[in-house]
């Protein structure tokens, strides 16, 4: 036998490989040990499942969050940890998190049943800190109408009933808000708030052209092929061109890079004439950029039940689920010869919504 297979039998009966990645894996433990006291040593308020995935949505959302503590509270100390992050570290958290600190659980729409490692993450934070106060930043919550979804809702709302500090739930559209209000008489703070994006104004004033199209591919699909070609088919009799995109990246995007990436992509979409899509960030990225749009709905109803709140601007147009083909030319026929419109946010629900925190944050 010669020298180099005596060696790999040594390896392998003495197990040096998995002696080798165990301390890997204590040393990594170690430095993320002293990393998290130290985070949880200088922080007031600690924003938890701020994404590093592709979607672009998502990450707007933490911008705005983050963007609003620093305009609104900058004496807080604010800091966020990432889904990932949490998940691969959240016995350490728990073992050094202090019960002054007020936790924040990222908006978006992934409470449910649909999205079941969110929904996970989520009954992880609301457990394993029960004396901590939780800010829930708006969300949709949809729990499909089947035996499992029914399950799932239950286990949910029992710790959410076993908590013991205070929850604040901020829910962006009617729906989930009477869900929650009906469903959990418990909590005291349920608020309907818009969407965190619709807190941000962006305004290019670039030449626009083109249709650009943002379609779902995903588990929250609704709209059928067919609308794509109608589309297609009303581009083509006006040559018009088409171009796709969408909200989520074939890839993560690093928390250091997320500004960025949300910046190019609000740029795509206020250098189009019209947007048509049934992605909820599909459509206020138009609604924000001041971009035309006609928007269809997805399968938890979160882009129609978020429209409410800007069904006031005369550029973004909201199509039920009754849409007809001349329904498509006549809003794409009108939409397209609009000029540059400006957003601004809603003033007012921004102020309601500053008290309400100020209310929670500071009374810890």
């Amino acid at each position: 036998m010669g020298i180099y297979s005596v060696l790999k039998k040594i390896d392998r009966e003495l197990h040096i490989d998995k002696l080798r990645y165990y301390a890997k894996d204590k040393r990594y433990s170690f430095e993320q040990y002293f990393a998290i006291k130290k985070m949880c040593n200088e922080a007031d308020f600690i924003m938890i499942n701020t994404p590093n995935h592709g979607n672009l949505g998502d990450h707007a959302i933490a911008i705005a969050e983050q963007r609003f503590f620093y305009e609104r509270f900058p004496s807080i100390r604010y800091r966020e940890i990432t889904g990932d992050y949490y998940r691969k570290n959240s016995s350490i958290i728990k073992k050094l998190m202090k019960t002054n600190i007020v936790l924040g659980i990222s908006g978006g729409g992934y409470i449910g049943d649909v999205w079941m490692e969110e929904e996970e993450l989520v009954r992880s934070v609301v457990s394993s800190f029960p004396d901590n106060k939780i800010i829930i930043f708006p969300q949709t919550v949809y729990y499909r109408d089947t035996e499992q979804g029914k399950q799932e809702w239950e286990i949910t709302k029992k710790i959410f009933d076993n908590h013991r500090a205070d929850v604040t739930f901020f829910l962006r559209e009617k729906k989930s808000y009477d869900f929650i209000k009906n469903n959990l008489p418990t909590l005291k703070n349920v608020f309907l708030t818009p969407d965190m994006v619709l807190s941000l104004e962006k305004n290019y004033g670039f030449k626009r052209n083109g249709i650009l199209l943002c379609f779902r591919d995903d588990r929250e699909k609704y709209i059928s092929i067919d609308i794509v070609k109608e589309i297609e088919k009303c581009a083509k009799e006006k040559n018009i061109e088409i171009k796709r995109s969408s909200t989520v990246l074939e890839r993560n995007v690093d928390v250091s890079e997320r500004e960025q990436a949300v910046e190019e992509k609000l740029k795509e979409f206020a250098s189009a004439k019209l947007v048509v899509t049934d992605r909820l960030h599909g459509m206020l990225f138009a609604a924000i950029t001041g971009t035309p749009c006609i928007a269809f709905d997805n399968e938890t109803g979160k882009v129609g039940g978020v429209y409410e709140w800007i069904k006031d601007l005369n550029y973004v147009f909201f199509s039920d689920r009754n849409y007809s083909e001349r329904m498509l030319f006549d809003y794409i026929q009108h939409l397209i010869c609009k000029k540059n419109d400006v957003y601004k946010t809603d003033v007012y629900e921004w102020k309601k919504f500053f008290e309400t925190i100020k209310n929670n944050i500071l009374s810890v």
